[in-house]
């Protein structure tokens, strides 16, 4: 069962103190709710002084509304977009994904946009033993066609994250990427942990594919039927819950995935990703 720990605002949840707080629980938890840390200006105030080294929002292809004109502040709903986001780690198609994300709920949906968390080792043991096997003996590839422009944009934010993208021409002027990596990461403990982008790919961008594709180390691809093991999997040890307004949720992306519900009527939901200072 996943567990949360609360901060509520009986400190003042902008001290420096109170950040490193929130930082010890994470690597305990994997997951922690910051209780009515208060406005947008509250929520900034308390990442910046959280030592983190925050990063712009790069290699999807997809953008995001910067907030304050800061490339590294967020809103993850893009206007007229309603739907559901797979359970997934956060950027795992770049050789460097964040470390710690904050989800900032500055206005929570009318109905549904319940987030979503699961632990990346209980995943791996509640999949098919042949289908763990096969992630835990062979590479996946992240296979993706973005135009020149998104190409010279995720350049311009981050050089450094298309470093380990093998890039040759496809049709229609787009590039092809290729990024290899494993779907199960070890993390500091030595816990082996299911945490990729495989689920939003397979489930989530039906418009983007062909263009979105992840392909095992024996040339054959990852398709929905495989995905739907990883979904039985998954919702044997998800958590849902309904962020309230004011409220932070810190995620150590290392080994704890995320996701989204679909929901009706606005929502306002900020991120920030980071990596942490050590």
């Amino acid at each position: 069962m996943l567990k949360l720990s609360y901060v509520d605002d009986r400190h003042h949840c902008d001290r420096l103190s109170d950040a490193q707080i929130a930082l010890e629980k994470l690597k305990e938890f994997g997951a922690i709710l910051i209780d009515r840390v208060g406005d947008v200006e509250d929520f900034i105030s308390f990442t910046n002084n959280s030592t983190f080294s925050f990063r712009p929002y790069v290699g999807s292809g997809v953008p995001r509304l910067a907030v304050n004109e800061d490339p590294t502040i967020m809103n993850v709903n893009s206007p007229g977009d309603f739907g559901g986001s797979s359970l997934h780690g956060e950027q795992y198609y770049l050789s460097r994904p964040p470390e710690v994300l904050y989800f900032y709920c500055q206005k929570k949906a009318l109905v549904g946009g319940h987030t979503l968390l699961c632990k990346g080792d209980e995943i791996l043991s509640a999949l098919p033993s042949v289908l763990a096997h096969r992630f835990e003996t062979q590479q996946i590839t992240y296979v993706r066609e973005l135009s020149v422009p998104d190409i010279g944009l995720m350049q311009i934010d981050d050089p450094k994250s298309l470093t380990d993208w093998k890039m040759s021409p496809a049709q229609n002027g787009r590039i092809k990427t290729e990024f290899t990596t494993t779907a199960i990461k070890v993390t500091p403990d030595g816990r082996r942990n299911f945490i990729n982008s495989i689920l939003p790919i397979l489930f989530d961008f039906e418009d983007a594919r062909p263009m979105m594709k992840v392909r095992f180390e024996d040339g054959t691809w990852c398709d929905k039927l495989m995905g739907k093991e990883i979904l039985d999997a998954t919702r044997t040890c998800q958590a849902s819950m309904q962020l309230q307004e004011g409220q932070v949720l810190v995620v150590d992306n290392r080994w704890m995935l995320h996701g989204r519900t679909p929901f009706q009527g606005h929502r306002s939901m900020l991120t920030r990703m980071a990596e942490f200072p050590y």
